[in-house]
């Protein structure tokens, strides 16, 4: 600033030195900080991303893997009782991973076993199926009682 005839008067130069310095911008220092900041909860987000993916497949499997079970209880439940008792013991079918049957259970994404034993309490009434499938990460187990109507 300079004085004319007791005014204070802005040069030209004053004003261009005030604003280069009020628009000097960022330092390294600072866009390195906001670099680094930003870099950390990229990586923290992508991290989350992979997490959520993975926890999102495991979910679908088991889901998968309950269907399977509940299927094939369902199917059992539907035969009749003497059919059901036919197939007392173990047994076994294996499927790939889009639910399709396969014969090779070395090509088989899950297999499915179930069990029906007579209940022991009343053998000749009721009968315990269980029902077991098992994937590669997981298992999915269902059971159920079925018994002999009343006639």
């Amino acid at each position: 600033m300079h004085r004319r005839a007791g005014k204070d008067v802005a040069c030209e130069s004053c004003v261009r030195g005030e604003r280069l310095r009020s628009e000097r911008g960022f330092s390294l220092v600072e866009v390195l900080i906001a670099s680094t900041i930003l870099i950390v909860a990229l990586l923290s987000l992508a991290q989350l991303l992979s997490l959520a993916t993975a926890a999102n497949g495991a979910a679908g499997r088991a889901t998968f893997s309950a269907v399977l079970a509940a299927e094939k209880l369902e199917e059992l439940h539907t035969l009749t009782w003497e059919s059901v008792r036919r197939q007392a013991g173990e047994s076994v079918d294996y499927f790939d991973r889009s639910g399709r049957p396969v014969r090779n259970p070395a090509a088989a994404t899950y297999s499915r076993r179930w069990l029906i034993d007579p209940l022991p309490v009343d053998p000749d009434n009721s009968l315990v199926i269980q029902v077991v499938v098992s994937g590669r990460r997981d298992e999915a187990r269902i059971a159920g009682v079925r018994t002999r109507k009343a006639l």
